[in-house]
């Protein structure tokens, strides 16, 4: 990382892991960014109405006040955000949205927006980053961490953004941690009664993988033949991921670097694919009252491979533009067809088939089969 210092980087990403279990400290994770790339504030908020279930709004630069007149009125006005809607395309994941670029300064200097609230905020230059995009929106809602200077400062430049792009990663794993014990949140204490509330499986794990608490939902995936083996009460895999990568996983998410794993499960019908979802527990979290040597949470999300890759490939269709003939060849390329086999299958030439494909490089802006198949599967 050679945008701004090591340290606070560091400092911004475990701050994030602990809002996971902690909102109030998304609130943290602003000001950290706000500091490390010198701006005047910085929040980090969903691009919803106030009053959405997952509405999440943590400020460090407005202040209370402000904060309650954008939250109450200016927000329907904010012309970055009307702009936004306005592109009709949707915003992926990873984006840095710049201000001036949405909206020009001559436009914005008209606006009752920026007369009576911005002027009054002192904020001018504003660049986003988009930790969530809209892919998911009925499970992760569009999320952005925006950083504002004041009038009379220079507009973020690109040392800034490159910082930005670099905590994405981090901040997208910790913000899905946080949507996904959203339910969990609301209730008081996160015991054994709370995790039953959760409708996918989680498991409460030491370092060392012993399961201390298994929900339902768990308990029931242990019980499918072939979906995890245990030995006592030891995780030892859980579907094609083995005992050593599961359990470099846990150690690396008990010290806060937790990564999402694609995992396969063989069912009686098909195969279902989805996310091992690793995240920290903090060490005064209350699950680690119930169960003291619990050090990690294992999240898992299944779901039938085929509706998933059908889903996919429709998002992304609509995204690079696709004919419904590359549509279809990159759905058979994922079910690893070859150029031959396609041919055959689709009833056309091979030099069609290898002209689709060009056509699908060109258009996802990729170059080699093993990372179009990788685009195409969410991998």
């Amino acid at each position: 990382m050679t945008q701004f210092d090591e340290t606070a980087f560091l400092d911004i990403v475990t701050t994030a892991n602990e809002a996971a279990f902690n909102a109030g400290l998304w609130v943290s994770v602003a000001a950290k960014v706000r500091d490390a790339v010198g701006a005047t504030g910085g929040a980090v908020s969903t691009y919803a109405e106030p009053t959405h279930e997952r509405f999440l709004w943590a400020d460090a630069g407005l202040g209370p006040e402000l904060s309650k007149a954008y939250g109450e009125l200016w927000i329907q006005y904010d012309p970055w955000s009307i702009a936004m809607r306005q592109r009709g395309a949707a915003t992926p994941a990873g984006d840095l949205v710049v201000g001036r670029a949405l909206v020009p300064w001559s436009q914005l200097l008209k606006t009752d927006y920026y007369n009576e609230f911005a002027l009054r905020a002192g904020l001018r230059g504003i660049s986003a980053l988009v930790i969530e995009g809209d892919e998911s929106p009925a499970l992760a809602p569009r999320t952005h961490l925006a950083v504002w200077r004041a009038q009379g400062l220079e507009d973020f430049g690109s040392t800034e953004h490159e910082a930005l792009r670099a905590l994405h990663a981090p901040l997208r794993r910790a913000l899905r941690a946080y949507r996904a014990f959203e339910q969990v949140r609301r209730y008081a204490d996160a015991g054994e009664q709370t995790l039953e509330l959760v409708a996918i499986p989680v498991f409460v794990l030491s370092c060392e993988a012993q399961i201390e608490h298994a929900n339902g939902a768990a308990e029931a995936l242990l019980r499918r033949p072939g979906a995890a083996r245990v030995s006592g009460k030891r995780l030892l895999s859980l579907g094609d991921i083995e005992a050593p990568q599961l359990l470099t996983a846990i150690h690396a998410a008990a010290v806060g670097q937790a990564r999402d794993l694609c995992v396969g499960i063989e069912s009686a019908a098909h195969l279902e694919v989805g996310l091992l979802r690793l995240v920290q527990l903090p060490k005064h979290h209350s699950i680690r009252v119930t169960w003291p040597r619990a050090e990690v949470l294992l999240q898992v999300e299944v779901r039938d491979m085929q509706a998933l890759l059908r889903a996919r490939i429709d998002r992304l269709s609509r995204r690079y533009g696709l004919t419904e003939a590359e549509a279809n060849v990159a759905k058979l390329l994922c079910s690893g067809a070859n150029a031959e086999e396609l041919a055959v299958r689709l009833g056309v030439r091979v030099s069609t088939v290898r002209t689709h494909i060009r056509n699908l490089f060109e258009k996802s802006e990729t170059s080699r089969q093993a990372d179009l198949i990788l685009l195409f599967l969410g991998t």
